[in-house]
């Protein structure tokens, strides 16, 4: 199982690196969030070459970490997006 987790067979990522790709861009989300709800004209741009998640090595990581701190960090963007905090 840990092979197909971290293999990727012509694609880009694994789908390791693509869980740790979501938790890297986890501070670009929130920060996007707080655009919308202080009704900026425009969220904040994406890195396009998302060098954080190339340089992070999450297929060294274990999938269980991964997927732990992804969970506490949705958690929280998903906790701070309640209906009576949208405009």
């Amino acid at each position: 199982m840990k092979h197909l987790l971290r293999s990727w067979d012509e694609q880009p990522w694994s789908i390791q690196e693509n869980i740790g790709h979501l938790l890297d861009i986890e501070p670009l989300m929130s920060g996007r969030l707080d655009d919308f709800q202080n009704k900026l004209p425009k969220l904040r741009a994406w890195e396009e070459t998302n060098s954080d998640t190339w340089r992070a090595n999450h297929n060294a990581r274990s999938l269980r970490e991964l997927m732990a701190e992804f969970h506490s960090a949705r958690s929280t963007l998903v906790g701070v997006s309640t209906p009576s905090t949208i405009p």
